[in-house]
């Protein structure tokens, strides 16, 4: 929370020492109490929560020492019932989404369990490299959603578009940067996980199916962080649409069909995968609804309304 507000109001550098500083004491903690005070897993388990409380209390810190609107003043801190609904309805819609995304991907974990031990594990070290490998992109998107907050706060609508188009570039730009050396060392890096052949065979190919799909989860990630931006948190999770989509075509693609034009089963397997695992980037533009030009003039700069028109993909129009 702490580092949300810091981030909100542009400074994104303090979280990021927070989050090394935690990190390197999570790791020494670690040694302490694993390797040489022998607690073994509640030593892991205590060593999390320590470098965790730290990184809190320093973030609280900051904030308390702060000279800005946004300082924490305890004596000061009420429930404010009217804030209280706006936060909450705000953050539902992300919750609901990551509730969404977590349910569909049991079903397509049930699916990959059909095709044995090798998919699994091969699928497992894939998850591994893939998340290392989008957190640039959300981190990108999570610095446009900021920015477009802030200038459309202080009413720079050209700068929110711009914000988008420059945003979507550089997404472009780094999933160019990962995919490359990733799909060329693919191999490599999966036996990093497992030396198993087939495993390697599987997470292998994973990698190259999927991994092209990076430049439109590019588009996604973006274009959801600025809607957030101007508060509309519910058109990004119109990607519940993903378990509506995603799973029933990932169960389709098991059928003989498929089957029949796919010699081989890890072929079929990885060819339904890369499909549908980012289904809501082909919904995106039905959901990107609102010019965010339609700014009404309110006594609260905070109440926006968008108009209704559908913006073209994969930028605001002008």
């Amino acid at each position: 929370m702490g580092a949300g507000i810091l981030r909100a109001v542009g400074d994104s550098r303090r979280p990021l020492y927070f989050l090394i500083f935690c990190a390197v004491l999570n790791t020494l903690l670690d040694l302490l109490f694993v390797a040489v005070l022998r607690f073994g897993i509640a030593g892991a388990a205590w060593a999390t929560i320590l470098s965790q409380g730290i990184s809190a209390l320093l973030t609280l810190f900051v904030l308390t020492r702060e000279k800005a609107c946004y300082r924490i003043v305890w004596s000061k801190v009420r429930l404010d019932p009217g804030m209280t609904k706006k936060i909450f309805f705000l953050g539902l819609p992300a919750a609901i989404q990551m509730a969404v995304t977590s349910f569909s991907n049991v079903f397509v974990q049930a699916y990959i369990n059909r095709f044995g031990s090798a998919a699994m594990a091969g699928w497992s070290s894939y998850g591994k490299i893939d998340k290392f490998c989008v957190l640039p992109i959300q981190s990108l998107s999570l610095g446009v959603t900021t920015f477009v907050g802030q200038n459309l706060g202080a009413r720079k609508i050209d700068r929110v578009r711009q914000s988008t188009k420059v945003g979507t570039l550089l997404c472009f730009a780094v999933a160019i940067l990962i995919t490359i050396p990733v799909l060329i060392f693919a191999r490599p890096l999966v036996s990093m996980f497992n030396r198993t052949p087939e495993v390697l065979d599987y997470g292998t190919l994973f990698i190259r199916l999927e991994m092209p799909f990076y430049l439109a989860l590019c588009v996604n990630q973006v274009h959801a962080g600025t809607l957030r931006g101007i508060g509309n948190t519910e058109s990004p999770h119109g990607h519940h649409d993903e378990l509506l989509y995603r799973v029933p075509t990932d169960l389709s693609l098991h059928g003989h069909t498929i089957y029949r034009l796919c010699h081989r089963r890890r072929t079929r397997l990885s060819a339904g995968l890369a499909i549908v695992q980012h289904p809501s980037v082909y919904l995106l533009p039905s959901h990107e609804a609102g010019n965010v030009s339609a700014v009404k003039t309110a006594p609260d700069a905070s109440v926006f309304a968008m108009a209704s028109g559908v913006s073209r993909f994969p930028f605001f129009p002008t």
